[in-house]
């Protein structure tokens, strides 16, 4: 495998710098902070920056381009929101989106990310050495500035090439420090009878349950519709390759997203590689879809 070019080296940059703004607000909408990013000057040093790595919690925003890969470190103490080790749907959603907007807005045009991840991890600098930091490898901080704070929190630290992405994390989470309790042992006494214990009784996973489990890895259709239009049945015998259908839809027009027939939410196109996507813009509320999926 080939890492990038020095000439790709300062396009990618030059990339961040202009989208710096846009990176901000991505940040901030995933995160819900209201953050200040300020880029710095890359460094070289090749393998040898894993050691300005942090080896601590965190998340590494992963995003592959051809045959290596970028990595952005964010420690836990940024602080990051508490839910992020265990995300729910939509809270992985928005650490997802946040991988996918930083791979657009730190990629060069030139250039596509045709995987993306936000990988939690329990050592940053773990997670970084297991991705295989080239010998080319560069270093650019980017510094973060929050509001009303007594103290600067970490930078973020921007990474590339990795040659051996990994978006799964790596190794497992610190353990949690138990402090263990000296016990005495009791004197024996004579003619003492042995208490009984009785065993905690297991949960019970009740058939609402069960249920509930078996209809939600039902697969559904989904259907993105772009438009629609009524033509009568002489205009469609005289269509013919290189026709061109014209639509009433604004191009800027989200598109509407169709679960079993029931609209769902709504959304614009992206590409991704060489694949068509929908980045998710509307929904309705939670108890609204939940609503909709029962009808179904």
């Amino acid at each position: 495998m080939t890492g990038p070019s020095p000439t790709t080296s300062e396009q990618i940059v030059a990339t961040c710098q202009e989208n710096a703004q846009a990176i901000t607000q991505s940040l901030n909408a995933s995160l819900g902070s209201k953050y200040q990013l300020s880029l710095g000057s890359p460094t070289a040093g090749g393998a040898s920056l894993v050691e300005n790595a942090y080896d601590e919690p965190g998340v590494m925003v992963l995003f592959q381009v051809g045959e290596w890969a970028i990595a952005c470190l964010i420690a836990e103490r940024l602080p990051l929101p508490n839910w992020y080790r265990t995300p729910d749907e939509s809270q992985e959603s928005r650490l997802q989106t946040l991988a996918m907007e930083w791979s657009v807005g730190m990629v060069p045009p030139e250039l596509e990310a045709t995987q993306f991840a936000t990988v939690a991890c329990g050592s940053l600098k773990r997670q970084l050495m297991a991705c295989g930091l080239d010998e080319s490898a560069q270093l650019l901080e980017i510094t973060v500035q929050k509001p009303m704070a007594s103290a600067d929190p970490p930078k973020i630290l921007m990474y590339w090439p990795l040659m051996t992405p990994r978006f799964q994390a790596v190794g497992d989470w610190p353990a949690i420090p138990v402090v263990e309790e000296v016990d005495e042992e009791p004197e024996e006494v004579e003619g003492a009878e042995e208490e009984e214990f009785e065993e905690e009784p297991q949960p019970v996973v009740s058939s609402a349950d069960s249920r509930r489990r078996r209809v939600l890895a039902i697969p559904v259709p989904l259907v993105v519709r772009i438009a629609e239009k009524r033509i009568d049945l002489r205009q469609l015998r005289q269509l013919a390759p290189g026709m061109l259908l014209t639509f009433d839809k604004p191009c800027e027009d989200p598109l509407d997203v169709y679960v079993g027939g029931q609209l769902y939410c709504r959304g614009e196109a992206v590409k991704m590689g060489e694949h068509f996507a929908i980045k998710i813009n509307e929904t309705e509320s939670r108890k609204q879809r939940e609503q909709r999926v029962h009808r179904i």
